[in-house]
């Protein structure tokens, strides 16, 4: 059994849906939630039957991990204790989200429901349970900001998470209908993962440049437009703690590319004495600067202010720092257990167990 499964085995894992076959835990727990990236169990049987049956030449252990680790979902379930005792509401938010992501842009940097359970268990009063599309290389970006804490954050990260999280922002409060907000915009209600895509010779590859989503709904609201004077109050008060909190991510993320330490001192003769002060280090640009200077005016403001600046940069990230950016993600994403030998154990017959 390999290292990464037995890391695997030492958390007890949730109880799954049936059809789904649990691989680990994800890198955080949210609010007490349970968060598992798992394969449908039909995907295991598929791939145990090709290396049953196949010519090794033809169809390698390698290309039938690979095919089962493309269809690694997430599954949230309520943990002992949870702020979030049910799936109900974010089961409704996510399907009303899905119902209407297509065609806009921001619909697409919102997390995906796949599945749910049925309304004859929530009408037993079951807790329930989500499935959301994922990757086999993903994580939050309190992870990915936390790992190597003296390490450079690359800034392509900065660029895209403005970016992406301000287009589903807008999808939510602007082309939603009735008007969403999140509630909770975080950096662990931010995703960042690698999908995958078609690579040399039709083969699948873990794409270049990684995607943002916009996860964990469990605090958004559904605002009616046309409701009483204190809906519309609520909407209004809820719309400008989003863009504030997303302003703060922002703020905190530039400091991590941007800030730097500059050694001084102060005093004279034997009153002198050394201090440290934070600077802006040389490559920081002037429109950066003017954003951390300014206070947030709106989602309109923030697009103004960064938004706009960051969608010209990205297109400026040259292909050798996306390739940086996803290997980060993939030392993030490995250091949780390496889902590959997970799944190569669990086609060999070891199963993760309680």
């Amino acid at each position: 059994m390999s290292a990464a499964t037995e890391d695997a085995l030492a958390e007890k894992r949730p109880q799954m849906p049936e059809k789904y076959t649990w691989l680990r835990k994800a890198d955080s727990l949210q609010e007490g939630c349970c968060v598992s990236l798992c394969v449908p169990t039909s995907a295991i049987d598929e791939a145990r039957s090709k290396m049953a049956e196949g010519d090794p030449e033809d169809d390698p252990e390698d290309s039938v991990v690979d095919a089962v680790l493309k269809r690694v979902v997430a599954i949230k379930i309520p943990g002992k204790d949870s702020k979030q005792p049910t799936m109900h509401h974010e089961a409704r938010v996510l399907d009303d989200i899905r119902r209407q992501a297509y065609p806009r842009s921001g619909g697409a940097h919102c997390i995906e429901l796949l599945d749910h359970y049925d309304m004859d268990a929530m009408d037993r009063g079951e807790p329930g349970w989500l499935v959301m599309a994922s990757s086999s290389v993903c994580c939050d970006l309190d992870a990915l900001y936390n790992f190597d804490i003296g390490n450079k954050l690359e800034k392509a990260l900065l660029w895209l998470m403005i970016a992406h999280v301000y287009e589903a922002v807008y999808f939510l409060h602007r082309n939603c209908d009735p008007p969403i907000t999140h509630g909770d915009i975080t950096f662990e209600a931010i995703l960042v993962s690698c999908p995958y895509e078609k690579g040399k010779n039709g083969k699948s590859a873990i794409a270049k440049r990684p995607k943002i989503s916009l996860i964990s709904f469990s605090e958004s609201e559904m605002h009616d437009p046309n409701g009483s004077p204190d809906d519309v109050g609520r909407k209004a008060r809820a719309e400008e703690e989003d863009v504030e909190n997303l302003d703060s991510a922002i703020q905190r993320l530039v400091k991590r590319c941007y800030e730097g330490y500059e050694q001084g001192f102060v005093g004279k003769g034997k009153a002198t004495y050394s201090i440290t002060k934070k600077v802006w280090k040389d490559d920081t640009p002037e429109e950066v600067k003017r954003f951390m200077a300014k206070d947030v005016q709106g989602l309109n403001g923030l697009w103004a202010d960064i938004g706009k600046f960051a969608k010209e940069q990205l297109e400026d990230v040259s292909d050798e720092e996306w390739e940086e950016l996803r290997d980060s993600i993939i030392e993030v994403t490995e250091s949780e257990g390496k889902l590959s030998d997970i799944v190569t154990d669990l086609l060999k017959g070891q199963p993760v167990e309680d």
